[in-house]
């Protein structure tokens, strides 16, 4: 009992803790509520449309921001291999595996071996919140241009460097908005343009941005095609990779109607984006490798276990060596390897490649028609004496596919339609598509 005139030493600490305890009880009203709310919109089985994200990403929002304070991330796997993401996630309750999608949409959609459908859900929580602030990101660059140009002695001018950063900044952020308007249009219309429905994989907005999007869910095919671009890839041309996954994936149910068939495009990598001054170097590839490794592996945590699975990376030039480097540095945990206009892989023979005997397959376009090879062979080959060892040559060991298409991007080609009928595919995409569904008997050769 306090002596008679004199404060409770621990009164204005107890109130402090009173204080404390009510605040944390606000912040727990207002969370349960908003809460509540966006997560009966996520829960209606992938019937949200984009005014719906955005409602649900500014609650989330909202949510992150009060319970900030009271829930931390550290319990989120990091570093780990997808198996055991996969274990951890399978061993939380339902309202857990919630909260973590709610709170920590970036962390857990980027964890390869977690479900597609979950990686799908906080992924376009994470894309939706990011469109709205990269918008106004672009927006205040925009409003704030810095002076161009400086005198410099006798009367000469020069563009100044503030200004050519503020430029490379402003280009950089404008295309990213421009991928991620690519994808939410590939959300919206997936139906329209015949396609099954896409499931966002990964989405940063770090450097030039990153995407993997299917056709289908990965986790419930039978087959599935991973489209692993090259230079001058970047989320801002994630368009031209999504085009080519599209083809793949008709060219490939054409072939195997009664299969389950998704096709990726894994633009998850930073890749060169000059070819004299940035392809010529593997550090892109070596760096790349370990993600294409983490991911590949991810697929086969997250596959449904009743569900056969075949497993083929598609690469195209200086993908090829990205995913040469994957098998070089670890395993490549593929059952099929797809080379188009490569400029070497860094090994020598097929046999390294991770694959069966006989499953290596090559596409280069006819005699002169795509060069990459003949001067990336001297940076990206293998080297065995004198020699330069790529995909293209017999000592490989690779399946040398026939091709019917032009120069150094067209094996995806499909054939004008005319009379209002669609295009067919060129022999150079059904040769893919022969490998993706494992009708290897049915690929021609040259």
């Amino acid at each position: 009992m306090p002596l008679l005139g004199k404060p409770d030493p621990n009164q204005a600490k107890a109130q402090e803790i009173a204080d404390r305890i009510v605040t944390v009880l606000q912040d727990a009203a207002e969370i349960d509520g908003r809460y509540a709310t966006a997560l009966r919109k996520l829960n209606t089985n992938g019937t949200l449309d984009q005014t719906d994200w955005a409602d649900v990403a500014r609650d989330m929002k909202d949510v992150r921001a009060a319970a900030g304070k009271h829930f931390s991330e550290d319990k989120i796997p990091k570093g780990k291999s997808p198996k055991e993401n996969a274990e951890w996630w399978a061993r939380l309750s339902q309202a857990e595996q919630d909260e973590h999608v709610a709170l920590h949409p970036a962390s857990i959609g980027a964890l390869d071996g977690l479900p597609a459908t979950v990686r799908d859900q906080a992924n376009r929580l994470v894309l939706t919140q990011d469109q709205t602030d990269i918008e106004q990101r672009l927006r205040y660059i925009e409003a704030h241009e810095p002076k161009q140009y400086e005198r410099r002695t006798r009367g000469q001018w020069r563009v100044r460097d503030e200004w050519k950063e503020w430029k490379k900044e402003k280009e950089r952020v404008a295309g990213i908005k421009t991928g991620i308007e690519a994808l939410q249009d590939r959300f919206v219309n997936t139906t329209t343009k015949g396609l099954p429905e896409s499931f966002l994989l990964s989405f940063d907005t770090n450097g030039r941005g990153h995407a993997v999007v299917a056709n289908g869910n990965p986790d419930l095919a039978q087959h599935t095609a991973v489209y692993v671009p090259g230079t001058g890839s970047r989320l801002e041309k994630i368009e031209d990779g999504l085009g080519r996954s599209d083809k793949l994936w008709r060219t490939s149910t054409a072939l195997a109607p009664d299969q389950t068939i998704s096709t990726i495009s894994w633009y998850g990598y930073d890749a060169p984006q000059r070819v004299k001054q940035d392809a010529s170097h593997s550090s892109y590839a070596d760096d790349a490798a370990p993600t294409v490794n983490q991911f590949f592996s991810g697929l086969h945590a997250s596959h449904a276990p009743d569900v056969n699975q075949h497993v083929t990376a598609v690469a195209h030039s200086y993908g090829t060596t990205v995913v040469g480097s994957a098998a070089r540095q670890g395993n490549l945990e593929a059952d099929d390897v797809v080379f188009a206009g490569s400029p070497g892989v860094q090994v020598g023979r097929a046999s390294e490649m991770d694959v069966p005997k006989g499953h290596v397959w090559n596409e280069h376009a006819r005699e002169g028609d795509d060069d990459v090879g003949d001067w990336g062979k001297y940076v990206h080959g293998h080297r065995e004496g004198l020699d330069f060892v790529i995909p293209n040559d017999a000592k490989f060991g690779a399946q040398q596919m026939d091709t019917d298409t032009e120069g150094h991007s067209g094996y995806w080609d499909y054939t004008e339609g005319k009379n209002g009928q669609p295009g067919k595919p060129s022999l150079s995409i059904e040769n893919q598509g022969r490998v993706i569904v494992e009708q290897y008997g049915r690929v021609k050769l040259k």
